[in-house]
């Protein structure tokens, strides 16, 4: 029998899109993983016993590796490039950021290349890789095309992007997610401070609903609410519940002003 040849593959970091991409290509089963991270981090030894990987705190030797996944924050991205080196022929080097350019893995000397998983991700999660939005970018045919087979190894919705398309869906991704999950808090600590903290779990089916029908429908025509009925009565009962929240109460005005302005468009 034959067998499929073992890619070594480095993944630096070990926060969680770094876990993802290492269980992935762990249960794959044709790629050796070694893991390491530009700072001690005890999350190093979860990545050694859960995926059986090689893992290293900084950067010593020279990797005999075909493809490198750079999974840090932004701020260090090119720092972390300046310390890689590989052994192998021809290597990739990869971010996985939405918001970083291209160029800030140049320092490697490497062929560069984004893979930005639109998704969000926790430790925890079950990931379903097949349909989930991968963004590209590379800056010549060759590379690209050696950026779509690894992208391919897990996703089979792969889009070649430029940076500013990939920023544009990057912060529209930070309103989608990171916006709601502000206003899930702030309601959460609303309540709380009101003496109501177990009412919070009452809202989830109408947090689940709102997805659901923003999904089905489009998130202008599933808008409902007081603002959208231009209900001010009920708008400024509201306010002076805010009243001891100076910030919320502000947050809150803007939004239902948004609402309405996107309402009379709509409308028109």
């Amino acid at each position: 029998m034959k067998y499929p040849p073992r890619h070594k593959v480095v993944i630096i970091g070990c926060g969680n899109v770094a876990w993802h991409i290492a269980k992935h290509l762990h249960a794959r089963g044709n790629f050796d993983i070694k893991v390491i991270n530009h700072r001690p981090n005890h999350l190093l030894e979860e990545f050694a016993g859960q995926f059986e990987c090689e893992v290293q705190e900084g950067f010593s030797k020279e990797e005999k590796a075909d493809l490198f996944f750079v999974c840090v924050p932004d701020r260090y991205i090119s720092s972390v490039a300046k310390k890689i080196r590989s052994a192998a022929a021809h290597p990739l080097i990869i971010h996985t950021s939405g918001s970083a350019r291209i160029n800030e893995l140049q320092p490697s000397g490497m062929k560069c290349g984004v893979m930005y998983p639109l998704q969000t991700f926790s430790r925890k999660d079950e990931v379903e890789w097949k349909q989930l939005p991968l963004i590209i970018e590379a800056k010549d045919a060759g590379t690209k095309k050696k950026l779509k087979n690894v992208a391919s190894l897990f996703s089979r919705s792969v889009h070649a992007m430029s940076y500013e398309q990939r920023s544009r869906l990057h912060l529209a991704a930070v309103m989608v997610n990171n916006f709601p999950n502000a206003l899930f808090s702030a309601a959460q600590n609303f309540l709380a401070k009101n003496g109501q903290p177990a009412h919070f779990n009452m809202l989830f089916p109408l947090m689940e609903r709102t997805v659901e029908k923003a999904t089905a429908l489009g998130p202008l025509k599933a808008q409902t609410g007081p603002a959208k009925r231009g209900d001010k009565k009920i708008i400024q009962r509201h306010e002076s519940l805010l009243k001891k929240d100076a910030e919320l109460k502000k947050i809150y005005r803007l939004l239902s002003k948004l609402i309405a302005r996107q309402q009379k468009k709509a409308d028109a």
